[in-house]
């Protein structure tokens, strides 16, 4: 029996495209993933998304944006080893607001302050 599972936590390094098949009825999406622990070259990861969740990926998934794949290593018919995500998580991005900024925060905020009042 063989079994293999991939986890990789990285950024992309652009942004994810989406894409159709020639026959136009299978949606993909590519993208490449970096990851670097700091003390080695980064290691790069081409990543081929399917089906609705390719769509979800191309919509959010930008340069520099954390994401966590897990997934299977596939060879293509040229011989290179591409990933296939079974599943894809978004972490953040550079440019989102820092969570001190964000309405969600404030809101928590006020509610833990007004208990802390209250105690």
């Amino acid at each position: 029996m063989n079994y293999q599972k991939l986890i990789i936590a990285g950024n992309a390094t652009r942004d994810a495209e989406l894409k159709k098949s020639q026959s136009g009825e299978v949606t993909y999406t590519t993208l490449r993933v970096a990851v670097n622990d700091g003390k080695r070259e980064p290691v790069y990861f081409p990543i081929t998304v399917f089906g609705k969740q390719a769509e979800i990926v191309a919509e959010y998934v930008k340069k520099g944006r954390a994401v966590l794949v897990e997934g299977h290593i596939e060879a293509t018919k040229s011989g290179r080893m591409n990933v296939v995500a079974d599943r894809v998580i978004f972490g953040s991005h550079p440019k989102d607001k820092p969570k001190e900024e964000t309405a969600g925060y404030k809101k928590a905020k006020k509610v833990a302050e007004s208990i802390a009042e209250n105690s």
